[in-house]
């Protein structure tokens, strides 16, 4: 059993009450000490409180700005979409074409510019070949009819000049064939029919008939739509396909000459 002084408890009790008393805020620089100490405290539990008591207003206006950036992003993107729609509608417009349409504008386009130009045409050769690169050469595409002719082959071994230069010199030999046949154009009735869709979106196949004192025509065209519309890249006539005309002659000339030969002969 441990027995403990009484005198040594009593003097410890004594040495207490001076920190007791300090506990209690009740004497000298001790107690204000204490005071001061208190008073960190209380405002440090005063700050916590306020923050405590901010927190959901903090909160609140947090939800609201992102509420509020939210509904500027959301106008942001209805005023971009817009104009989004609005030039798609604007450049498509052209697009939506069906390719019999196309061909009956062409048509009526030629029609009207033989006869206003009719007798010029017969005299000026210079302006019938100006007014037929304007006109009529656009309606077809020259690049895509020069690598169906050529061939992969040949096309690819070229080089960029030479595939310029064909394009152009192509391009020369088509106004040239049509020039003539242009002119003797006579106001004939052309009877297109509907439309034949191609195995590919972007393909197909108008027939139609040219309606002659010496019998029907059949001509047929086949047409592919590119960024500019529906341009014609084969014609037909009575079953006889132009590209493939030209290809036997074009690719015999390649095979002998060379291409660079091609090119000069197509230019004269």
């Amino acid at each position: 059993m441990c027995i403990r002084d009484s005198s040594n408890t009593a003097s410890s009790i004594t040495s207490l009450k001076p920190k007791i008393a300090l506990l209690n805020g009740s004497s000298g620089s001790s107690s204000d000490e204490y005071t001061f100490l208190g008073l960190r405290a209380n405002k440090k539990d005063n700050k916590i409180a306020s923050d405590t008591d901010n927190k959901p207003k903090k909160f609140l206006n947090l939800i609201g700005d992102i509420l509020r950036l939210y509904t500027k992003i959301c106008n942001m993107i209805k005023k971009i979409s817009y104009f989004i729609i609005f030039i798609f509608i604007s450049s498509s417009g052209y697009t939506t074409e069906k390719p019999d349409d196309f061909l009956k504008k062409s048509v009526q386009e030629v029609s009207a510019l033989v006869s206003k130009h009719k007798d010029r045409f017969e005299k000026d050769e210079d302006f019938l070949r100006s007014q037929m690169n304007l006109v009529v050469m656009p309606k077809l595409d020259i690049i895509l009819m020069s690598k169906i002719i050529l061939g992969k082959g040949i096309w690819t071994d070229m080089t960029p000049q030479q595939k310029t230069d064909f394009v152009e010199a192509f391009k020369y030999r088509m106004t040239s064939t049509y020039m003539k046949s242009i002119t003797a154009f006579d106001g004939e009735k052309i009877e297109f029919l509907p439309y034949v869709p191609g195995k590919k979106e972007k393909i197909a196949l108008v027939k139609s008939k040219y309606l002659i004192a010496a019998g029907n025509i059949d001509v047929d065209y086949r047409l592919i739509k590119n960024k500019d519309g529906w341009r014609v890249y084969d014609i037909i006539f009575e079953g006889i396909s132009l590209m493939k005309n030209y290809r036997a002659d074009f690719r015999e000339h390649v095979n002998k000459n060379g291409i660079d030969s091609l090119i000069t002969s197509l230019g004269q």
